[in-house]
């Protein structure tokens, strides 16, 4: 309960008008860069230049925050357009033509296809498995009641069919989800490779943050140089290009040819084009590590 005076005070406090929040700009690198030489992040600021015809330039500079006193830095400052084309250089490294995107995507699938056919079926076996160890699990006390074997023999086979099940257990949580997740995972991947570069350009603060922190990590600034460790499965798209280089007469020819493997719409016979796709394949199977992909 609260008085009636409480009561006047908290809707009197609650008629007043706040006092004025402080602005904060925000940019769209701060929080992701630190400094190559004290290891202090970098931060940013505007700045305006006297123009000559009277006006100002506004520019926006991205700095050391210099805040380990133990450490004297010397780095000097960058303005966002030269930190920019460092990264559009960045981004450049795994671009690929949505027109290849596709192509790679389209047997990605059909491979997608097969490997699910078979571990549907290897699914079904397993199943089959697990349901008639669970059966004979299910009979050996009858079998034991009616004295059929003793007590000895009794627990040796119980514990052994405990350990076949969950055996079996083991080998349907594997099976499930390990086809699906994986082409899920590389179908972003590339769409995001495809697209960053454009998007990069034409996109808002928080596009440009959300590309970057996709596509790298500890990102470094020194002598106005940026360095990023390119995430892995960017690293297997970049590595996928230079293959692609030599396979692009094929998949120029891929559009309108039609060979098959199995019932596959797809020029390749060629070895060296479905070694390339099985290793983007092998990958993305084996790939446990969770990050953000936005949908650009």
């Amino acid at each position: 309960m609260i008085t009636v005076s409480e009561f006047d005070r908290v809707q009197e406090l609650l008629g007043q008008e706040g006092k004025p929040r402080p602005h904060y700009k925000r940019f769209a690198y701060t929080g992701l860069v630190r400094c190559g030489e004290c290891g202090s992040m970098v931060t940013a600021e505007d700045k305006k230049k006297p123009a000559k015809n009277g006006g100002f330039f506004k520019y926006i500079y991205y700095h050391c925050t210099k805040r380990k006193p133990h450490i004297k830095c010397n780095q000097s400052c960058i303005r966002e357009e030269e930190l920019e084309e460092q990264i559009k250089d960045l981004l450049s490294t795994i671009h690929i033509s949505e027109k290849k995107t596709q192509v790679i995507l389209r047997a990605l699938k059909i491979m997608h296809k097969e490997e699910s056919a078979t571990q549907n079926a290897r699914l079904d076996s397993i199943q089959k498995s697990y349901k008639n160890a669970q059966n004979r699990l299910n009979n050996l006390l009858s079998i034991r009641l009616e004295g059929l074997i003793n007590d000895e023999e009794y627990k040796i086979k119980k514990n052994q069919l405990i350990i076949e099940k969950a055996q079996l257990e083991e080998k349907l949580q594997d099976n499930n989800g390990r086809v699906g997740d994986w082409l899920d995972v590389a179908e972003k991947t590339f769409n995001f490779a495809s697209r960053a570069s454009y998007w990069f350009e034409h996109g808002t603060i928080e596009d440009k943050k959300a590309i970057i922190q996709c596509f790298g990590s500890n990102f470094i600034l020194k002598d106005k140089n940026l360095h990023a460790e390119i995430r892995q499965p960017f690293v297997v798209i970049k590595d996928c290009l230079t293959g692609l280089e030599k396979e692009s007469n094929r998949l120029e020819l891929l559009q309108t040819t039609t060979q098959s493997r199995g019932d596959t719409p797809i020029l390749s016979q060629n070895s060296s084009w479905w070694s390339l796709l099985d290793h983007i394949r092998t990958f993305f199977e084996s790939f446990q590590e969770e990050f953000f992909i936005p949908t650009l």
